[in-house]
């Protein structure tokens, strides 16, 4: 009976900070986001740093084999009348009913909440408008030109894709280095960044099954990192579930933040990475309003550049599945959930922070 009252306590509890936390932003931002938050975070990836496999994901596939041995339980406690069924479902109902509001408490205090802090334009001081499809055009001929000009200077495997030159160890490091030279922006905002342990998680094709390409885990404070993905985008995986980790949770906002990181890197192949994704999300953004635009900054782009791309169509068309499709309308709705209204549509409102960062002298 104690784990049903707790249970509910606590799913009532997190139920209550769920409705209440859209209407309060600003007390969000400054108990949760500036102060619970914070001291969550740094213990929790101050212990899962310990190891370099992701913890959630062993997590993920401990609770597997639990529920795989309850099952076995509670076939042998129904074919077994020496063994009382009764009592067992009982006590399994208790647990459940205890496991649910643990899950629920603890999305919402591992940063379930940041989902309704401030918004990032607080801190970097950007002025966020409607912009001309001049504007646009000129975004995307100058990351354009970014982009060809680092594709130059990274590594390249025989197939002319992109090759990380350290690995992912050395990929972190660098995206790492970018975040500190942050350091001193956005109030430290993003400064636990600088001091985190990205995981590759080991069954990566799993998460390109499911289209993910990272995955925060607010019970273990991790970024997670699809590593089977082509390696240009993955300095910039790393970077955007950094931002989550730093309590940016809006994926238009982590978009942005893992720009600006990958270009604050000062390493070419991060930089490059970082560019590539924007000029992708400003492309699609053109492709939309201006196509003849769009198809002569896509002619333009250099071979290293096209190669990126095409190595990128070529494999996520093999995760084009029903399975895909299911993983990402699960997405879309959790994002909604969160008030994010546009759903994954929300990944194409980064461009509109990039603008406000070209207007104001950004880019290069």
């Amino acid at each position: 009976m104690i784990r049903i009252i707790l249970g509910i306590v606590l799913t009532v509890g997190a139920v209550v900070l769920r409705l209440l936390a859209p209407t309060n932003p600003a007390l969000v931002e400054r108990f949760f986001s500036r102060g619970v938050y914070p001291l969550w975070s740094a213990l929790a990836t101050k212990l899962n740093s310990i190891v370099s496999f992701s913890v959630y994901e062993y997590g993920l596939w401990a609770i597997l084999l639990g529920l795989l041995i309850w099952i076995i339980a509670a076939v042998l406690h129904a074919v077994r009348p020496s063994l009382n069924l009764e009592a067992f479902w009982k006590s399994s109902m208790s647990t459940f009913v205890l496991v649910i509001g643990i899950v629920a408490m603890w999305y919402m205090v591992g940063g379930g909440l940041n989902y309704f802090r401030s918004s990032f334009t607080a801190y970097c001081g950007l002025e966020v408008r409607q912009s001309s499809v001049e504007e646009l055009t000129g975004l995307c001929t100058d990351l354009a030109a970014e982009a060809n000009r680092l594709s130059e200077a990274v590594t390249r495997g025989q197939d002319g894709g992109m090759v990380m030159a350290q690995g992912f160890e050395g990929s972190c490091l660098k995206v790492r280095q970018g975040y500190h030279n942050l350091d001193d922006k956005y109030n430290g905002t993003l400064r636990a960044a600088a001091y985190i342990r990205p995981k590759a998680v080991d069954l990566s094709e799993v998460m390109s099954l499911c289209r993910i390409t990272g995955l925060y885990s607010f019970y273990t404070g991790e970024a997670n990192i699809n590593v089977d993905t082509p390696e240009y985008s993955i300095p910039y995986t790393i970077a955007h579930e950094s931002a989550h980790v730093c309590g940016f949770m809006r994926e238009d906002e982590a978009n942005y933040i893992a720009y600006v990181a990958c270009r604050a890197s000062q390493d070419d192949e991060t930089r490059y990475s970082g560019t590539m994704l924007a000029l992708i999300h400003t492309l699609n953004a053109l492709a939309r309003t201006d196509a003849e635009a769009w198809r002569e900054i896509r002619v333009s782009l250099s071979p290293g550049v096209q190669a990126d791309l095409a190595l990128n169509s070529a494999y996520w068309n093999k995760f084009d599945t029903n399975v895909g499709k299911v993983a990402e309308k699960a997405n879309d709705a959790h994002l909604k959930l969160n008030d994010q209204q546009g759903g994954i549509q929300s990944y194409g409102r980064m461009v509109d922070l990039l603008l406000a960062d070209w207007r104001d002298g950004g880019i290069a």
